[in-house]
């Protein structure tokens, strides 16, 4: 074989190599795309779902919250006093219960729940 022809031939034979490798190196960046974004699915379906459970839970305590509240009302109306303890708890519950995003339907309860009295005495001396 003349080197002339082996020279000629360096060139195409080059050239075959590099598409090959070139059409090998495609390949397996599909490959990889299509990993990463099966995998971004995921994170997103699990983000989907940590966020939905998030809501069930903030919808659950604000549930609890609201109830506890109008308990608390209830059992202080028919006492007609609240202690300071419960005063305060009140407080807490209330700002977590806004803060939680409740609506408006527990500020009227707040406000009554806010003018009773703070003990037995002070209720019996406003009914005098």
């Amino acid at each position: 074989m003349d080197f002339s022809v082996v020279l000629e031939l360096v060139p195409a034979l080059f050239s075959a190599i590099c598409a090959a490798l070139m059409a090998w190196f495609n390949a397996r960046m599909k490959k990889r795309d299509k990993l990463l974004e099966k995998e971004e699915e995921a994170r997103e379906r699990e983000e989907q779902a940590r966020k939905a459970e998030n809501e069930a839970i903030r919808e659950g305590m604000q549930a609890i919250l609201r109830d506890r509240m109008i308990q608390m009302y209830e059992y202080c109306e028919s006492r007609q006093f609240a202690p300071i303890y419960m005063v305060e708890n009140m407080n807490h519950m209330y700002k977590a219960y806004h803060i939680l995003g409740g609506n408006g339907a527990m500020v009227t309860l707040y406000d009554k729940f806010k003018t009773f009295p703070h003990s037995r005495e002070c209720a019996e001396d406003l009914q005098h």
